[in-house]
């Protein structure tokens, strides 16, 4: 059961959480809230990840068996696009695009 909902969270929620963070965000001027907010989401993610990987015998998205290196594949492919997603938001809402 935990394991099901670690995997849930690192394969959905997060990234709904994410997208509804930017969303919200997208309305507002920085900074505030919700850019700790979305930094401890991301963070959440990625510790979720590891405990899925190193306790609870961890799958991937096809469902073969996950590794270390899956960890830190997620890892290096989540910050990069978080942080992108976030900083276009930023731009796009000082520029007064949104």
């Amino acid at each position: 059961m935990v394991s099901t909902f670690l995997r849930t969270f690192w394969l959905a929620i997060g990234n709904f959480a994410l997208l509804a963070c930017t969303l919200v965000a997208a309305r507002r001027d920085a900074p505030s809230h919700l850019d700790a907010l979305y930094a401890c989401i991301v963070v959440m993610m990625i510790g979720v990840r590891f405990l899925d990987i190193s306790r609870f015998d961890g799958r991937t998205i096809d469902g073969g068996p996950a590794s270390m290196k899956h960890w830190w594949l997620y890892v290096f492919a989540l910050v990069p696009v978080a942080a992108g997603l976030w900083l276009l938001v930023r731009l796009a809402v000082a520029r007064g695009w949104l």
